[in-house]
């Protein structure tokens, strides 16, 4: 399960961060759960997160993200 975490704000799920900073784009996804690689001030996270099963892919697709969040 990825978070971020700041000395404000503490732990943050990084669903969460996405939903309110109006990215909806993952959604449907099963989980938003590696956090590969965050920058230095923790606005840049890139990962992967897995889409929804299907026919094609009864366990769902591993899918790489990158999202750039507010500084908070």
């Amino acid at each position: 399960h990825a978070f971020r975490w700041t000395a404000s704000t503490g732990m943050q799920d990084l669903r969460s961060l996405l939903q309110a900073a109006g990215v909806h784009t993952a959604d449907g996804w099963v989980t938003i759960d590696t956090a590969a690689g965050v920058s230095a001030d923790g606005t840049i996270i890139v990962g992967f997160g897995q889409n929804p099963r299907t026919k094609q892919n009864r366990f769902g697709v591993n899918t790489p993200f990158r999202v750039v969040l507010p500084v908070q």
